[in-house]
Order: structure tokens, then sequence, then C-alpha cells
């Protein structure tokens, strides 16, 4: 099992620095199932973007992109048990990943409402009902992995009722997260480089920081689950 903190916090029983470098360990010794079912993630969505930026329809763009995050999460499914194994210390193998599948249609419904969630709460005072979503439900994709809890809105529950008495702290990790894949996409604004360089070196920080952010995701959903 990944190893961790010895000096708890009194949210999440593990230090913030602590989270970060068990994200990198898991990342260094789990490398191939994490950087593969992240990369289908990656490529899902990938598809439906590329459509939605060719569409000359400001609603059929949003509906491409809504596709492709629903689709993408799905797809994510195997990502997330990967996260899970890697902080377990657990071999993934192929067949068990892609097992993980089998709970599609809990994901589908779970990632349609998240979603949907999301993208309509951005039109509103800011984003902030988006922030708000986003912490109600962060644990929700873990959830459908493990199938501790059958059906994708019994998930959506479960995960609100994980994060009781933690909002802040999970609203204060995940604007970490989030300036931490900003980092991972940084190279998209160097302009000496040619177009190619830019998005292969955005594409591998991506691969690196989200796995990293995946694997922290983990590692806070089995603590709060555990206490």
């Amino acid at each position: 099992m990944v190893e961790q903190s010895a000096k708890p916090s009194p949210v999440f029983g593990i230090r913030i620095g602590e989270l970060f470098s068990t994200g990198i360990r898991a990342l260094a010794t789990h490398p191939i199932p994490l950087l593969t079912t992240a990369g289908a993630t990656f490529l899902t969505y990938a598809g439906f973007r590329y459509l939605a930026s060719q569409s000359s329809s400001v609603l059929a763009g949003i509906g491409f992109d809504l596709v492709g995050l629903v689709l993408s999460s799905v797809i994510a499914l195997p990502w997330y048990r990967a996260a899970l194994d890697a902080v377990d210390g657990k071999h993934s193998s192929p067949a068990a990943l892609i097992g993980e599948l089998r709970s599609f249609k809990d994901q589908l419904v779970a990632s349609l409402f998240f979603w949907a969630g999301v993208l309509f709460g951005l039109r509103y005072l800011f984003g902030l009902p988006s922030i708000f979503v986003v912490v109600m439900y962060a644990f929700y994709g873990y959830i459908v992995a493990e199938r501790t809890h059958p059906g994708g809105l019994r998930a959506l529950g479960a995960s609100v009722l994980l994060g009781q008495g933690r909002r802040i702290a999970i609203g204060a990790i995940g604007a970490l997260l989030l300036i931490l894949n900003l980092f991972g996409a940084i190279a998209i604004g160097f302009e000496d480089l040619n177009a190619t360089t830019r998005w292969v070196l955005t594409i591998i920080g991506l691969l690196i920081t989200t796995n990293i952010s995946m694997v922290i995701g983990a590692v806070l959903y089995r603590h709060v689950r555990s206490s």
C-alpha cells in the first residue's frame, strides 16, 4: 500500500504535502494502468471537443461538449479503479480495468447529472454553482468504481454524505488541484514553440498532473470512507 503520513490533519487524516507526494509515488510505481486509462479518457473527450470547435451552432457546440464530458467520464471508470488500486498497492490487470465498464450505466447517469450541473452553473453567479456541484459530488466516480452504492443517483447521494463537514477542505484541495493542472497545461502558452510541440508538451504535462489529481482524490476517498 502507498505509504501515508503519520501526522494527520484534523479533516482528512493526511497532510497536504503528503497528498501530493503520494500522488507522485503512485504514478511512478503504477505508470502503465494510470497513463493508459487516462489516455483513453483524454482521447474520448478530445474527439467531441474537436466536433464542438467545428460546430457553427453554439447550442450544438454545447451539446458536443456535454456528450464528450459525460462519455469521457464513463470511459474514465477504469482510471478511477487504477487510482484506487495504486493507493491500495494493488496490481491493476487490464481485464479488471476493462471490467469496470460493466458499471457504465451508473456512471452514465451520475456523470450526466454532474456535468449538466457544472455547465449550467457556469452561466450564473460567476460560476459559483459549478463549484458547489463539484464539491458536493467530488467522490462519485470512485463510488461507482467500487460499486458500494449501485445506481448513479445513489453514488451522487453517497458523495454528498461523505463530504459532510468537509466541504471547505474539499473545495480548498480542489482549488490546489486546479492550479496543479493549469501548471500541467502551461506549455500551451509557449508561443516560441511550434503548435505541435506545444500540444505534445501540454498532453504530457496533463497526463502527469491529472493522474496525480486522481490518486489524491482516491486517497481522500479512502480516508473519508474509513472515518
